[in-house]
């Protein structure tokens, strides 16, 4: 990716890994919401385990849209030609006092999130690549899915920890329309 954005850019980028404490108060500052970032810290986690090379690519983006997915390289020329990304004074102004207020900014702590809004534990909890079934359903050996043919959901009964940010998801949407008065969490019963 670097080596693309480099391209892009027209200019040296390097990878730094940033803090998980200091993603958090930038994804404040950029007003991302704290829901997502409850659930973002698992799949970044899986990431880094290699979770999301593991038999890839796939199809996913052409059965969803029905069109192919676009590469990096032509994302990151989309974004580059922004405004807000073009190289001028008033840019490099305002990214180096926001670099420098952000870490004096306060942050998300999803852990309290979770607790406030009572989200479900699965009852262990592991990430895909320690999850020796999601590998096998995920695995290589299964043949690609025709494009517009649906997969059958199956009912699992192991939960991952990625799968966790997608029940807490469909939790909160459910919690959320509602309609009688006896929702059992803190943001419903503060909203009724």
């Amino acid at each position: 990716m670097a080596e693309i954005l480099s391209r892009v850019l027209g200019r040296r980028v390097r990878r730094v890994d940033l803090p998980w404490w200091m993603f958090l108060k930038a994804a404040r500052r950029a007003n991302v919401g704290d829901f997502l970032l409850s659930g973002l810290r698992y799949y970044v986690e899986d990431h880094r385990q290699g979770a999301f090379a593991w038999s890839a690519p796939t199809t996913d983006v052409l059965e969803v849209t029905g069109r192919p997915a676009e590469d990096f390289e032509t994302t990151a020329r989309r974004y580059a030609a922004r405004p807000e990304a073009q190289r001028n004074v008033a840019n490099w102004l305002r990214t180096f006092v926001d670099f420098m207020r952000t870490p004096m900014m306060p942050g998300y702590n999803p852990e309290r999130l979770e607790r406030e809004l009572r989200f479900p534990m699965p009852p262990a909890p592991r990430l895909a690549m320690a999850n020796e079934r999601w590998k096998v359903e995920h695995g290589a050996e299964f043949p690609l899915r025709q494009v517009m043919e649906r997969p059958r959901v199956q009912q699992v009964q192991e939960y991952g920890v990625t799968e966790r940010a997608n029940w807490r998801r469909s939790f909160a949407r459910k919690a959320a329309t509602r309609k009688d008065r006896s929702c059992h969490l803190q943001l419903c019963s503060e909203s009724v």
